[in-house]
């Protein structure tokens, strides 16, 4: 009776042990396979991905919106790592302003409602105007009058142009956009207004439309004394309004312009510019900042009673457009003497990236670091953005595309390992600031994500086999030593019977 009990007991023991490693082992497959799951959706962040008119790359998710640049060809004078830039507090304007454009929000300021004397950045002004004439057209001719070439000074900036010369409104709007050509803004004021005094009535009432609250235009170039104001705020407002126009954005993001033929001058490139505005010729390589890229804007002025002014559009790692606008500046502890306000500008637009937190270029390449499958789409991207023009316009096939990206790889600077280095770089500085964040925090929450951690790593795919395959083996053991002990204690019992 004793030895069926025990037989029994032994049973039962093993069918217990079956149904608990089943279930174990049942249990550690699902924890295995959530884990898997889980790594799965954070390795694989679903986005839209798009090329946006300024060949900036737009990364959306359900969390996050990113924006990556085109690549920027060439290498910093010296090295990024030892540029020195003025401080905030260095700074000195009699106005400033930076404006978020999409939000109206402005992130840093000075007398942004004050009157400010603008000089050429008039031109913005005369651009706009132009652009939403009901009689706007590229293609119509503008004819320089006597008091259009006649400028005030020998100085003033001028395309070249003589009395009774003919050109387009598009050749027009590029050299007064590009390099500043004040006939140009009397030419096309007369053309679109009959009058400078008349298309000057034309800007104010358009800058009351737009919403601005204290701006006064006498002329189209930007001459103009007392009289002829706006307020930072104010020109903010137009510049959001003329960056809605493809037109507008095409003339201010030109590095550089060769005029066409005219009546007088008939072969291209008589005249040959580049632009005024040195943020868009060296913003994205010598005046770089990790937290701005992709100047695409604005205009320069500069008068006696203006100073040096600047304004610029830029834009950041999360997508936001700023617009940064200085009026007579230099620096502090220089009063009077001329800085070049392109350097002044890159300081208030990067003081107030950092005052909105706006994120870095190593935590944005952190996240394609992240997501690799997202990372060479970008990459792709941004090749073609080296051939923008011709794919834009449909002139290349799939494969003349593959083909010309292959060139652009080999035609890169002398270590073809840059961007990668720099995507390195950029993922070694997140993971050193996210280390000494997690120094900081207590030993036991330290402790416990590294048991995580730990088990996360036995529970891998890689693993996974292995741990099931132990399990399987160790509960096979201890079923064989069980069945052995039954088996014995089976023969003594029938040895007992026999005797």
């Amino acid at each position: 009776m004793i030895n069926n009990k025990n037989s029994k007991n032994i049973i039962r023991k093993i069918v217990l042990l079956i149904l608990i490693g089943i279930f174990f082992i049942g249990y550690l497959s699902e924890t295995a396979l959530a884990a898997e799951l889980f790594e799965s959706e954070q390795n694989n962040t679903q986005a839209e991905i798009k090329v946006q008119s300024d060949e900036t790359i737009k990364v959306s998710t359900d969390e996050k919106t990113w924006l990556f640049p085109r690549q920027v060809v060439g290498q910093p004078t010296g090295g990024r790592e030892k540029h020195v830039y003025p401080s905030l507090d260095q700074v000195s304007a009699a106005n400033y302003i930076v404006m978020d454009l999409e939000t109206e929000e402005v992130l840093l300021e000075h007398n942004v409602d004050e009157i400010a004397y603008p000089a050429s950045m008039t031109k913005i002004m005369t651009a706009l105007t132009v652009i939403e004439s009901p009689d706007f057209d590229l293609q119509r001719p503008v004819v320089f009058s006597e008091y259009a070439v006649d400028l005030p000074s020998p100085l003033s900036a001028s395309a070249g142009f003589i009395a009774g010369e003919e050109t387009t409104t598009e050749n027009a709007l590029y050299l007064m956009m590009v390099q500043s050509a004040n006939e140009c803004a009397r030419a096309l004021a007369e053309t679109y207004g009959g009058t400078e005094e008349n298309f000057a009535n034309l800007m104010n009432e358009l800058a009351l439309e737009i919403g601005c609250k204290n701006t006064n235009l006498v002329d189209a170039a930007g001459f103009g004394l007392e009289d002829h104001f706006f307020t930072p705020r104010d020109l903010a407002l137009i510049i959001k309004r003329a960056m809605s126009h493809d037109i507008f954005r095409k003339l201010v993001t030109r590095r550089a312009y060769c005029s066409e033929p005219t009546n007088i001058h008939p072969y291209t490139a008589w005249t040959m510019v580049t632009n005024s505005n040195h943020l868009m010729l060296q913003g994205d390589l010598n005046l770089s900042s990790e937290y701005l890229h992709t100047y695409d804007g604005v205009k320069t002025g500069n008068t006696d009673i203006a100073g040096n002014c600047l304004s610029a559009t830029v834009h950041t790692y999360d997508g936001r457009h700023l617009c940064g606008i200085i009026f007579n500046g230099s620096l502090a502890e220089r009063p009077g003497e001329f800085f070049s306000v392109s350097v002044l500008l890159r300081t208030l637009l990067e003081e107030a990236a950092k005052q909105s937190e706006a994120p870095t270029e190593a935590e944005a390449y952190q996240f394609l670091s992240d997501n690799p499958d997202i990372a060479n789409e970008v990459s792709g991207y941004q090749n073609l953005c080296h051939i923008s023009e011709l794919y834009k316009e449909g002139q290349l096939s799939e494969e003349q595309i593959a083909a010309l990206i292959d060139n652009v790889d080999q035609d890169q600077p002398d270590d073809p390992g840059s961007v990668d280095k720099t995507k390195q770089q950029a993922k070694t500085e997140v993971e050193e600031e996210k280390t000494l964040t997690e120094a900081s925090a207590s030993e036991e929450s330290t402790s416990k994500s590294e048991s995580d951690n730990s088990l996360m790593n036995l529970l891998s795919e890689d693993n996974m086999q292995y741990v099931l395959l132990a399990m399987w083996a160790l509960l096979f053991i201890v079923i064989v030593i069980l069945l052995i002990q039954l088996i014995i204690k089976s023969r003594k019992k029938r040895i007992r019977k026999n005797k």
